[in-house]
């Protein structure tokens, strides 16, 4: 890890031994930070909480109605066509 505030941080001889070792599998991700997240890190923190309550204030979005079909809805109407269940027939060896 790069971040010298993350617990997982290593640096000096311990990670050039690490880094160096050929047998380990380097896994990189870059994670974005969020807008607060970055305001924190700065030191800013009056702005961070400001972002914060701006974000709490922005609503859920609205559930799915009847009107806009979903996954579970979809996979009930197959089930009652007799979709996807397993027939009542052995297979047999030729």
């Amino acid at each position: 890890m790069d971040c010298s505030r993350c617990g997982l941080f290593i640096s000096g001889e311990r990670a050039k031994l690490v880094h160096g070792d050929p047998s380990l599998l380097r896994v990189t991700a870059e994670i974005p930070m969020t807008k607060v997240q970055r305001l924190l890190n700065e030191g800013q923190r009056e702005a961070a909480a400001r972002a914060l309550k701006a974000a709490k204030e922005i609503s859920a979005p609205v559930p799915p109605s009847d009107g806009i079909p979903d996954e579970s809805r979809w996979l009930e109407r197959r089930a009652s066509e007799g979709i996807g269940k397993p027939c009542n027939t052995t297979p047999t060896n030729k």
